[in-house]
């Protein structure tokens, strides 16, 4: 039966079989194009069209016989040709399961009613076609579908081939596979007859004319009754597993090993195409997602689902199809290349059924409409039709609406469905669009909890896929100009936020350098090897900005900052000696954004310009957290918030997914909108990462967790700590250098005063117990009660240490010290007297109980001792305020001319002091301490007056409860400056139990000048999928 009135030439692109040319009888329904179904159909080239021969054995019946119409198809499933024939008379003559027999089975074994290839002759070489046979069984009898492939003498045996359960038996190129035909017939036959019900998903009118008339061609021999999927493709129910040397290549790396479909043979990729929809393969899988085609589950907790989106150009460059969209290897569409760009389905009116989508271009081209909304986009104030618009006009190009729905559907309910886009870095057209904003008719990819999608760019590499080790969780903030800089302050702001995220499994240790430059860079990296890199800067599409080096060239002097490219920067990195940072985060805006051809460049020959973001994945970094486009203030804290707390939550141990913490990060920007969705900037926000690896993270377990977060919190108060980070910068390079060992650390306040005024000393000295803490030292905080009455006597202050260090050793659980040499020293006279090490009885019988020789001695010894039992790398003494430990300040003094160490283990010293000009006592030996050349000091004082808005701005973020300036009055920000000038007057305590600031922050709170910006409630919600409480905002 012909096809009357058929227009040639039609291209269809039905599964990923071989392209096929059809005659047409209308155009295919909107839609359709986007279901990969399982073969294709061929007009035979070359010469006119030719009657099919006739012959017996065939078990065909009509014109097909006997010299009838001719034939105008070929039916076809890699490359196997199991009968020409025209269409119509095949399905009416009663072919029924053959035609598809031979669409889906890629020439399967024999059985009643199959077409199978003659052995060896899967090349494109007409099939004959086999009586009815029994199935095959091995030597004893078994099953073969259990017992594995009969070999012939001499044979040798295949690697994966025999056993129970694996008995598909592998077969060559174009062979058919022994055994296994009913099953995955009725597995592909199934999914195609759910395809026709549906009325879509195939491309040619014929075929779904024609299994409309007789939906009887249509049969599922043998289809497991319960439908399930095998989760590994084995046993004997089978019916989605591979086959071929696929098969043998995953047998022999083991069956639980992931195995790149891409190392397999070619005809693999062909099967898959030719077997069935790629949603139907790999659902259930327990591999990662580059396994096979369709989306697979991923690792981590809660597990996931994995499809991985290739886009390739093709080398006709054709704009018509030039580019292939692929879903796991398995050719799903073609785009279409707009003038300016932009990709664009290839069937005419495809996106026309879509109002929000055509409205962008009403009245003119697609083209210009695109540009113009997604000009709007980057600028990052959009109209609402402009993001909705373009968010489905995304969605629709690279999935399409069914496809994605079926993707949707197929995700196991409380598992999340992770989305990888991967082409070549040099596809600016694709790199430049903002794909975070895909839409559907739900809302926004990123806001959606049924599943919870996640988003991740993927850059190809050659190298396979690399097992990550655990890592430990060491974060190194760089801030690469001033404080002062108010671009980058939001970044400033949420340092100090950030440095007090804290878990029950561990607190985030970092490292802060500010003004950073290339050789500051290189010593934090080398000495602190960083597992996390955070980069708060400017930048432009391909470099950032630091500030000048040492030897800087009068231009960069000038200028201000070096730019340094992702090739500058890796190699600075990787000439540290030490391990990559396995995480980048570049917080600087257009770090993510490639750059197009210029005017005058030729888009066909141009060089490909990737961001400095995928440029660094490219050279060796395996993820990288980049922005394509300026970013808000609330926006990137909430999003640089998330990823971290994501990394303090993960259980040791057990993977984190960093896919699933950008998302949500993007989502908290989304939520805070309040439905108004008058920004994009919360979609700005990319991760990249490697084609050799994945987005989860495993982090080391921290010994004595529990223990360290609860010293920690005894060591912290309730009020904000604000600014102070060049305080950190110069404690931390201190602390990471061998100079630690030698040279004491002095913070230094101004002289003393009438009335006493106070900078901040106590409180940061707390500070910097906790941060060194979380570097792995157990700190021993101490200083006299302020008010104290009591003259801190030698014989006093060495009592005292004595109780500290007995607390201490209490709250980390090890017990009282077996032989303290305080202790010790303290009950000499008493009887019997405690025994004392050789090494303190020979010093105190030179030197006396108060001598410092003696007194540094035993503290060493105990010191040492608590290091030990707490393993610890070491104790780090800090002693507040011993301006006012006069007449023990002088015996104090002298015992610092000496690093205190015992049995090589060095222990550090920090203190507090200022200077006291009316008091000779004190002020003599802190003028002789600070005098001295090995003491590294930090002078402390009132705030830089450049640097107030940005602590009163952290202030009143970190306080409770957390607020921000209302964005939509713009002069708020400069009316709180003034009230905090007034009332604080620069003096970090101020800050605290300030009666007339605390009333005039509830006033600007009650008027709506000061917004609540609670964060932790914020994500509370977001990871519950609820919306936050009424008034939050940000």
């Amino acid at each position: 039966m012909g096809v009357p009135g058929a227009e040639p030439g039609w291209r269809s692109a039905v599964g990923g079989a071989p392209g096929a040319t059809a005659h047409r009888a209308h155009p295919p329904a909107r839609g359709e194009r986007r279901l990969p179904v399982v073969a294709r159909l061929h007009r035979p080239r070359g010469g006119p069209p030719r009657a099919a021969p006739p012959g017996p054995g065939g078990g065909l019946s009509g014109p097909t016989q006997t010299g009838g119409p001719p034939v105008r198809h070929r039916l076809e499933a890699d490359g196997c040709r199991p009968r020409r024939g025209t269409l119509g008379a095949m399905v009416a003559g009663g072919l029924r399961g053959r035609v598809l027999g031979g669409l889906l089975r890629h020439g399967r074994g024999a059985g009643p009613g199959r077409v199978r290839t003659a052995p060896g002759r899967g090349d494109g070489r007409a099939a004959r076609s086999l009586p009815r046979r029994r199935r095959p069984t091995a030597p004893d009898g078994a099953d073969r579908r259990t017992a594995g492939p009969v070999r012939r003498a001499g044979e040798p045996e295949r690697a994966g081939s025999t056993g129970p359960g694996r008995g598909r038996g592998a077969r060559g190129r174009g062979s058919a596979p022994r055994g296994h035909g009913g099953q995955s017939l009725a597995g592909g036959a199934a999914r195609l007859r759910r395809v026709v019900d549906g009325a879509a998903g195939l491309r040619c009118p014929a075929l779904r004319a024609a299994l409309a008339r007789h939906p009887h061609a249509v049969r599922c021999h043998g289809a497991p009754k319960d439908g399930r999927r095998r989760a590994r493709g084995v046993g004997p129910d089978r019916s989605d597993a591979p086959h071929g040397r696929r098969v043998r290549a995953r047998r022999a790396r083991g069956h639980g090993e992931a195995t790149d479909w891409r190392e397999t043979a070619p005809g693999a990729a062909r099967w898959r195409e030719a077997s069935g929809c790629a949603l139907e393969r790999g659902w259930a899988s327990g591999r990662p997602a580059r396994h096979g085609p369709g989306a697979t589950r991923g690792g981590g907790p809660g597990g996931g689902m994995r499809a991985v989106i290739t886009v390739v150009r093709e080398p006709s460059l054709d704009p018509a199809a030039f580019w292939r969209v692929e879903v796991d290897g398995t050719p799903h569409h073609h785009l279409r290349r707009l003038d300016n760009g932009f990709p664009f389905p290839t069937e005419d009116g495809a996106l026309d059924g879509l109002p929000e989508v055509t409205a962008l271009w009403q009245g003119m081209k697609p083209e210009k409409g695109l540009r113009g909304a997604f000009t709007s986009i980057h600028g990052g104030t959009p109209t609402q039709g402009h993001l909705w618009g373009f968010g489905r006009y995304l969605l629709e190009t690279l999935l399409g609406g069914v496809f994605w729905q079926q993707l949707k559907g197929r995700c196991p309910k409380n598992e999340s469905l992770e989305l990888v886009l991967e082409w070549d870095s040099g596809e600016w057209e694709l790199s430049r669009l903002h794909w975070e904003l895909m839409r559907d008719d739900t809302g926004f990819l990123a806001e959606q909890h049924a599943p919870e999608v996640s988003l991740v760019r993927r850059v190809p590499v050659t190298r396979p896929f690399q097992a990550r080790a655990p890592i430990d969780l060491r974060v190194l903030f760089v801030v690469g100009t001033d404080l002062t800089d108010p671009r980058i302050r939001p970044g400033a702001e949420y340092l100090g936020l950030l440095r007090h995220l804290n878990h029950q499994q561990r607190a985030l240790h970092h490292r802060v350098l500010i003004a950073a430059h290339g050789e500051d860079l290189a010593a934090a990296v080398k000495s602190y090897q960083p597992t996390v890199l955070h980069l708060t800067c400017h930048g432009e599409w391909d470099s950032i900005h630091l500030k000048p080096g040492r030897e800087a060239p009068p231009s960069e002097e000038r200028e201000g900052f070096k730019r340094w490219s992702a090739q500058d920067l890796y190699q600075l990195l990787q000439g540290t000696g030490v391990p990559l940072p396995t995480v980048v985060v570049v917080n600087a805006c257009d770090s993510a954004k490639g750059r197009p051809p210029m005017p005058q460049e030729d888009p066909a020959s141009a060089t490909a310009q990737a961001s400095f973001a995928v440029e660094l994945a490219k050279l060796g970094v395996p993820m990288v957290v980049g922005m394509a486009g300026e970013v808000a203030d609330h926006a990137c804290r909430l999003f640089t918030r998330r990823l971290y707390e994501s990394l303090l939550e993960g259980v040791p141990n057990t993977p984190v997914d960093l896919g699933l913490a950008t998302t949500t990060g993007r989502r908290a920007g989304l939520q805070l909108l309040d439905g108004r969705h008058a920004t994009s900037d919360w979609a700005f926000s990319q991760l990249i990462i490697r084609g050799d690896t994945d987005t989860r993270l495993v982090l080391k377990d921290v010994g004595q967790a529990s223990v360290r977060l609860r010293i920690a919190n005894t060591l912290r108060v309730n009020h904000p700590f604000c600014d102070r980070l060049e305080a950190f910068r110069d404690f931390e390079r201190w602390l990471d250098s061998g100079r630690c060992e030698w040279n004491p650390f002095a913070i230094v306040g101004p002289a003393m005063e009438q009335p006493p005024v106070k900078y901040g000393a106590t409180r940061l000295m707390s500070e910097l117990a906790v941060h060194a803490l979380q570097s792995g030292y157990v700190p021993v905080l101490f200083g006299f009660p302020e008010g104290s009455t009591e003259a801190p006597t030698t014989e006093r202050l060495l009592t005292e240490l004595f109780k500290k260090l007995r607390d201490l050793r209490n709250d980390w659980g090890v017990g009282p010290a077996k032989d303290s040499q305080l202790r010790a020293l303290l009950l000499r006279e008493k009887s019997p007297a405690p025994p004392l090490h050789p090494d303190l009885d020979e010093a105190l019988t030179l030197g006396g109980p108060t001598d410092p020789a003696v007194l540094r001695l035993a503290l060493a010894m105990d010191l040492a001792a608590l290091a030990k039992d707490t393993q610890c790398k070491g104790a780090l003494l800090l002693l507040d305020g011993i301006h006012t430990w006069s007449p023990a300040l002088s015996t104090l003094v002298h015992l610092l001319e000496h690093r205190l160490i015992f049995e090589g283990l060095t222990t550090p010293v920090v203190v507090s002091c200022r200077r006291w000009p009316g008091h000779p006592q004190a002020d003599g030996p802190i003028k002789a301490l600070l005098e001295r050349a090995t003491v590294e000091r930090h002078d402390i004082s009132r705030f830089p007056e450049a640097l107030e808005p940005l602590i009163y701005n952290q202030y009143v973020l970190l306080r409770e409860p957390p607020q921000v300036p209302n964005p939509a009055m713009p002069n708020v920000a400069m009316f709180l400056e003034t009230y905090f000038k007034d009332l604080v007057k620069g003096l970090p305590s101020q800050l605290h139990g300030n009666a007339g600031l605390d009333a005039v922050l509830k006033a600007l709170g009650t008027s709506k000048m000061l917004l609540q910006a609670d964060d932790q409630a914020t994500m509370k919600a977001l990871l519950r999928g609820t919306p936050a409480r009424e008034g939050q905002t940000s």
